[in-house]
């Protein structure tokens, strides 16, 4: 049983994704900004292409596909639309032979090989995905068929390559796809923010001072979405263990804005994401007297109780943002691992509830967030004796083999593992989950683990 950590830039996350910016990863196959399955966007050879798909009628539904295409230059080849509705049906087999079947039958056409590039991608065949996303760049800048699609193609092609190069910490490679993504979006927050990352990685006092001017203009142009500049760069050089001057941006950054809630709620993040949970209690309270009914005011006051492991006072918190924002799937997380900690059998019953909301949810399991709300849900049913073992497992087992999770999931599945006698694959997790710098709730009792499992 093999798992995989999610590759994620954790410095540019604002207020409005609370938790960071998504995973650095490619986009769903054939995804265009015109999605050709949004039903406002589509036109009677659509709709009729999708019946047929529906009535499994497939070769059908292509030939629709086609004369689609032919009235609307902005739409992808059929081949690369059918992968798509597959993609949609969670068929991965004849989403890749689709895309397959694109590259033979439109050899000219970029979108195949990006979208296959960003399937290989979401599996960590990184090598094969750089591949792919150069071939489609080159092709890219060829395509004449329509404007605003190569446009379009440019910008994911350099997308893909920007994120292979930060996996590898090609950061000036990284620096030279994402100035073509910037390009074509000025101030759009994650794309400019991991601009400035790859500057600063760099290591050059010129590189630094770039990033710095990077995260300050972008924060001028997206002030409600993004991070104060100074919290960005403490984030940085938290990462590089420079606490010195992570603390220094820190106070900047409370002396240029302590003022404003959301950068005082951006310190507190800053703070849980060091351990420090005395700043983030400090900075807290002075967000919640600033601003104490906001959904982010209520969130984080949620997950400072739930790092102080204050279940009680934490499921409070994540309620009141739970009725502001139902859907919201992180505090449906959240509230399901803080009642399972609590000692009410009613409490952890609606854990489980909550889990299993959260999974039915995030249904797609090529997604990261659907494989974390399965292992929270086998977590709650581990924790509450709900299921046997060997369903448990079973659960475990597809969220694992589907692609990446995050640390705090890779402790739950580890601790699962190793209840049910799979010591050998639980090291593992646990080893990817400690790689992360970033702190999660249980990292001290998962270090303390990963101790005892290895002896």
């Amino acid at each position: 049983m093999g798992t995989r950590l999610a590759f994620a830039i954790v410095l540019g996350w604002s207020l409005c994704g609370l938790l960071g910016s998504p995973p650095v990863g490619a986009q769903d196959p054939a995804t265009t900004s015109t999605n050709p399955l949004d039903p406002s966007n589509q036109s009677p050879e659509m709709q009729n292409a999708i019946l047929k798909f529906r009535a499994q009628q497939f070769d059908e539904a292509r030939v629709a596909l086609e004369e689609a295409a032919k009235k609307d230059p902005k739409l992808p080849p059929a081949e690369v639309v059918m992968a798509l509705m597959f993609r949609s049906a969670n068929d991965p087999n004849r989403t890749v032979a689709y895309l397959e079947r694109a590259v033979n039958s439109v050899p000219n056409d970029p979108e195949a090989y990006i979208a296959l590039a960003s399937l290989d991608l979401q599996q960590q065949r990184n090598t094969a995905a750089g591949l792919l996303f150069e071939k489609g760049l080159a092709l890219s800048k060829s395509f004449t068929r329509n404007a605003d699609r190569k446009k379009e193609l440019q910008q994911r092609a350099a997308q893909g390559l920007a994120t292979v190069a930060e996996i590898r910490e090609d950061w000036k490679g990284a620096e030279e796809h994402l100035r073509t993504v910037v390009a074509g979006n000025p101030n759009e927050p994650n794309a400019a923010t991991r601009l400035g990352r790859a500057l600063f990685n760099q290591g050059s006092a010129d590189k630094v001072k770039e990033a710095y001017k990077v995260f300050q203009d972008l924060y001028q142009a997206k002030k409600s979405e993004v991070s104060h500049p100074d919290v960005i760069m403490a984030t940085l050089f938290q990462q590089k263990e420079d606490a010195k001057r992570a603390l220094a941006f820190i106070n900047e950054a409370v002396k240029k804005d302590g003022k404003n809630a959301n950068t005082r709620l951006a310190i507190v993040r800053w703070a849980l994401d060091g351990a420090d949970l005395k700043i983030a209690d400090e900075n807290l309270k002075v967000a919640r007297e600033l601003d104490k009914d906001s959904f982010e005011s209520n969130f984080y006051a949620g997950l400072v109780a739930r790092y102080q492991r204050n279940f009680a006072e934490s499921e409070k918190h994540f309620l009141v943002a739970h009725n502001q924002k139902p859907a919201n799937s992180q505090v449906v997380h959240h509230l399901a691992l803080v009642l399972i900690e609590q000692p009410e059998p009613e409490k952890q019953a609606l854990g489980v509830e909550f889990a299993e909301i959260n999974a039915r949810a995030n249904s797609d399991i090529n997604q990261q967030p659907s494989r974390e709300a399965l292992i929270t849900l086998a977590w709650t049913l581990h924790r509450t004796n709900r299921n046997t073992p060997q369903q448990i497992d079973n659960i475990l087992q597809r969220a694992l083999n589907s692609g990446a999770i995050g640390s705090e999931s890779g402790y739950h599945a580890a601790k699962m593992l190793t209840a049910h006698s799979h010591v050998e694959p639980a090291r593992k997790i646990l080893e990817e989950s400690l790689k992360v710098k970033a702190a999660f709730v249980d990292r001290d009792d998962a270090e303390k683990m990963l101790k005892e499992i290895a002896g």
